[in-house]
């Protein structure tokens, strides 16, 4: 009614309200849902599937919603924390062990008929073209923001159809140099599993001349390190070759945790 309008209507016509309503209700059902005798008894079977098939109108609502504006849910803490979940569920590099336990509980939901695998790779069907195209149009920020590049290795890990534009667009930002301690373009130099390797898109963007200045920033040592134990024997071959040329100066390096195991690597064999 109009004194008091659906939460639908609200979303309509005030969409930068979306991320503060899903904190309010996180807030909210928390606690209700963690009150599970109270839910047994007040609950029949009739009343949980009217309120199962309400949430999934409204889920598919505030997914779309979520799509849509990713530029702010990205650089919220909790709506990042929901794009990394579709990504990689139960990641233990992004989910409590605590809450893993707590949602395996429900592996054998009898309510639930779809196989899990079958559900994750639906959402990331749904989730993957969005994303992909806005780590191709935002690569500079990302890898260069502690808050979101954390989201460059999850969605080209775990996204999927055509990965080489988005890998190409971080490394053409790492082919601009890194920004000693502050910088994760490139510092996935293998995605293992991936069709697409990230290895050689790096190579072939970046040129082995300024691999070479990466000896400089620590995190760029431990990169090279990285690529000389890459699947791809060919890099292998190519970025050995180019340190091997510089070893000598290498060597006179103190101080540096990352080009003391590159050193390591290529006098070992």
């Amino acid at each position: 009614s109009p004194e008091c309008p659906t939460l639908e209507k609200v979303v309509e016509a005030e969409p930068d309200k979306l991320l503060r309503i899903l904190d309010e209700m996180k807030s909210s059902l928390t606690p209700m849902a963690q009150k599970e005798q109270v839910i047994k008894h007040s609950l029949v079977h009739k009343d949980r599937k009217v309120i199962i098939k309400t949430m999934k109108t409204y889920m598919v609502k505030f997914a779309t919603e979520l799509l849509t504006s990713l530029d702010e849910v990205i650089k919220n803490k909790y709506g990042k924390k929901v794009l990394l979940y579709l990504l990689n569920p139960r990641d233990p590099d992004h989910v409590l062990p605590e809450i893993i336990r707590l949602l395996e509980k429900g592996d054998g939901n009898t309510h639930s008929k779809k196989d899990p695998a079958v559900r994750k790779n639906e959402l990331l069907e749904v989730v993957s073209p969005p994303l992909l195209e806005y780590l191709c149009e935002n690569a500079v920020t990302m890898v260069t923001d502690k808050g979101q590049s954390v989201m460059v290795r999850d969605i080209l890990l775990s996204a999927l159809g055509d990965l080489r534009p988005a890998m190409t667009a971080v490394a053409q930002r790492a082919s601009l140099g890194l920004i000693p301690g502050g910088d994760s373009a490139g510092q996935d130099a293998q995605l293992t599993g991936r069709e697409e390797r990230f290895s050689r898109i790096l190579l072939d963007t970046v040129g082995i001349d300024r691999l070479r200045s990466w000896v400089a920033v620590n995190r760029g040592a431990l990169v090279l390190c990285s690529l000389l134990k890459c699947v791809d024997q060919s890099v292998v071959s190519e970025v050995r070759s180019g340190m091997l040329a510089i070893l000598p100066q290498l060597q006179k390096i103190t101080n540096n945790k990352g080009v003391e195991n590159l050193v390591e690597q290529l006098t070992s064999q």
